[in-house]
């Protein structure tokens, strides 16, 4: 089959939400709708899925986050310091459309007081010829050791991100950097193979989330097809 991207439109939910009069709470919340001429019943699956998704984190604002910010709030007030209000936010970014194959990725940003928000990061690749989502192992052939390929790629690049000094991590990166593998996070580039891991897990907050670049290669790492 030729290859055929898929359109990608952009829909927003966001809302501020106020106690005793105050905005305590600011969300925007970011989701895709896919349309196509191809796999539309596949499209319209994951569209329902993303919608379904947004919907629930925006409720989880008005119910559970707007609690905790007008505890904040009333704890401010009561103790004579200043509030500052919550966020969050769900950006999404599509990274790979084209071969029978959407890849991408969304950062959920939350802010609750302090010196600093938190954002945590989560992905989905998605073979619309096979209706199913991949697992980075799907990336290999079979007689390659997809993890231990990986993880020796990233430490690779980490050592010269360090002698170079253009990457921070923390002393035990070899350890963490096995620890926190995760074979769902990763998303698809034209480039090759995005490897991701979460603010903290193997880096100071500042290093912000890491992403380790596994190139295409023959007999490797695989490009998606259409079959």
């Amino acid at each position: 089959m030729k290859k055929q991207n898929v359109t990608v439109d952009k829909i927003i939910l966001e809302g501020e939400l106020t106690y005793k009069d105050v905005k305590v709470l600011h969300y925007k919340i970011e989701y895709p709708k896919f349309t196509g001429i191809f796999f539309q019943r596949m499209l319209g699956e994951l569209n329902l899925l993303y919608k379904a998704r947004a919907i629930t984190f925006q409720q989880t604002c008005v119910q559970q986050l707007l609690c905790e910010a007008s505890k904040q709030y009333d704890e401010a007030v009561s103790n004579g310091y200043p509030f500052h209000m919550f966020e969050a936010y769900i950006v999404f970014e599509v990274t790979y459309n084209c071969d029978c194959t959407i890849s991408l990725y969304f950062d959920k940003y939350e802010y609750k007081g302090g010196a600093h928000g938190a954002t945590v990061r989560s992905s989905d690749t998605w073979s619309l010829s096979k209706e199913c989502c991949l697992l980075l192992c799907d990336m290999f052939p079979s007689s390659v050791s997809y993890k231990a390929y990986a993880m020796q790629a990233i430490n690779n690049q980490i050592a010269e991100q360090i002698e170079q000094g253009t990457g921070f991590y923390f002393d035990d990166y070899q350890r963490l950097v096995a620890r926190y593998f995760n074979q769902r996070s990763f998303y698809l580039t034209m480039e090759g193979v995005a490897v991701y891991y979460q603010q903290y897990e193997i880096a100071p907050y500042a290093s912000g989330i890491p992403v380790f670049i596994l190139p295409y290669e023959l007999g490797c790492v695989l490009r998606p097809q259409c079959r």
